[in-house]
C-alpha cells in the first residue's frame, strides 16, 4: 500500500471513529437529558424518522422524544457491537442496533420497558469539520 492509500485508510478509519463517538454522545446526553447536545447533533436540514407519522423535523422529534423521555426515571442503552460504520469522503452511513432499558416513573408497581431498536442513519462533513 502506497503513502497515499495508506492516509486514504487512516482517514476513512478516523472518519468511523468519529461517528462512533458521535452515537455514543447522542445515547449518552439521552440518558442525562441533555436536549441541547441532542440537537446539536444533527444539522439544521436533518430528516428523523422515530416513527411519528408525517414529523420529520429535528425540533417536532426531539420534542416528542423528550416528552416521553421525562416520563421515566431510568433511561439505559447498550449499543450493540454490531454498528456498522461506512464513509465515502464527506460522507457516511452507519446501521446501529441497540438494547434499552426504561424504567418508568409514576403510580403503581414500576414497570421496566426493554426493546431492540435499529437506528440507520447518514451522516456529512459541514464545513466546518463538525
Amino acid at each position: 500500500m502506497n503513502a497515499a492509500a495508506r492516509e486514504q485508510a487512516a482517514r476513512a478509519y478516523a472518519d468511523r471513529e468519529a461517528i462512533r463517538e458521535a452515537l455514543s454522545a447522542y445515547f449518552d446526553a439521552l440518558g442525562r437529558g441533555d436536549w441541547v447536545q441532542i440537537a446539536d447533533g444533527f444539522t439544521a436540514d436533518a430528516v428523523l424518522d422515530y416513527g411519528t407519522p408525517g414529523v420529520r423535523d429535528v425540533e417536532s422529534n426531539l420534542r416528542l422524544l423528550r416528552t416521553g423521555v421525562e416520563r421515566l426515571t431510568v433511561v439505559s442503552t447498550l449499543l450493540g457491537m454490531q454498528s456498522r460504520v461506512a464513509t465515502n469522503g464527506d460522507e457516511g452511513t452507519s446501521q446501529t442496533l441497540a438494547f434499552t432499558a426504561h424504567l418508568a416513573a409514576g403510580e403503581g408497581p414500576q414497570r421496566m420497558r426493554v426493546s431492540f431498536v435499529r437506528y440507520e442513519d447518514a451522516w456529512r462533513r459541514e464545513a466546518d469539520g463538525r
